[in-house]
């Protein structure tokens, strides 16, 4: 098959050439894992990217799913506003607690500035602040990272089309025996912190209802829901790789802590095992590499 290239890329024109396209990025080992071994992930996450401006490649490398919604990574939102041709310029500032994004758009030759800000007690009131994962190991990071997509939505919201960023999404706050029923850009709730997230109890679980039920994943926050196990899986092991990222604990601490954070989620891991043993075998074989390079770490350490 040859591929059209457009703005320097290989891109498919049609639903033939994007399914043979999304077969051969499947079978590559140079894609995001998430993304090996299921053309139809591609697939979509490809279509998303093109809706926005974004290239095949650069689709897969800046989308995910989050909660069964696909999501931008901060950074490519942030290209693709640059990259509008209204674009005027932007600046991101982190004063003590508090992060703001400034970003000008420039419409009919003038220009127009948004201004967004998120501190610390925003983070407190969505209990978001020390939450386990990026917050508690990154939290100015994080705290920039929210400025940036509120700023970023609402200045350019043609740009984003309604797509919130990775780090909005991850950070959807869910309580044990609750699920989220917010309709579209449920995060905006964390904008007026006054506004509570409509919630629902979850129905008690038929026996002929199963096999539909969502994943969920167990942390210090609380329960999480996904509707795939790809979404789980992506976001239990960005809590491992959190974990092993803490550098204020030795290596014996972080071990113990991933074996803790993986006994938590035992009842899915289990599932996935009878449901999907090639999704069981990769959780695994990812776990069990982190505790072994964790022992080894441990023991050159002398601890």
């Amino acid at each position: 098959m040859t591929l059209p290239i457009k703005s320097g890329a290989l891109a498919p024109t049609n639903m033939g050439e994007a399914i043979q396209f999304s077969e051969m990025l499947a079978s590559s080992n140079m894609v995001p894992k998430n993304f090996q071994g299921k053309p139809a992930d591609i697939l979509v996450a490809v279509q998303w990217g093109s809706e926005v401006g974004l290239s095949p490649l650069a689709a897969l490398n800046g989308i995910c799913i989050i909660q069964g919604k696909p999501s931008l990574y901060g950074d490519s939102a942030l290209a693709l506003v640059v990259a509008h041709p209204a674009y005027g310029g932007h600046e991101e500032k982190l004063e003590g607690e508090e992060a703001s994004c400034t970003i000008v758009r420039v419409v009919n030759e003038k220009e127009v500035t948004t201004v967004r800000t998120f501190s610390r007690k925003d983070a407190e009131r969505a209990r978001l602040w020390g939450k386990m994962g990026p917050w508690k190991d990154y939290p100015k990071r994080m705290l920039a990272m929210r400025a940036r997509g509120f700023a970023i939505r609402d200045a350019f919201p043609d740009a984003l089309k309604g797509v919130v960023t990775a780090e909005e999404a991850a950070d959807m706050h869910m309580e044990p025996g609750i699920k989220d029923v917010t309709p579209a850009n449920p995060l905006d709730t964390t904008f007026a912190p006054e506004i509570e997230a409509l919630e629902v109890m979850k129905p008690p679980i038929l026996a002929e209802e199963e096999e539909t039920r969502d994943f969920e994943l167990v942390s210090e926050s609380g329960v999480q829901v996904f509707p795939s196990v790809s979404g789980w899986k992506a976001n239990f092991e960005m809590g491992l790789s959190s974990i092993d990222a803490n550098g204020a604990k030795t290596y014996t601490n972080r071990r113990h802590d991933c074996a803790e954070y993986k006994k938590a989620n035992d009842d899915t891991i289990g599932r996935i095992e009878v449901e999907q043993p090639d999704q069981h075998k990769e959780i695994k074989a990812y776990y069990t590499k982190l505790i072994k390079r964790l022992s080894v770490k441990a023991k050159e350490n002398g601890e």
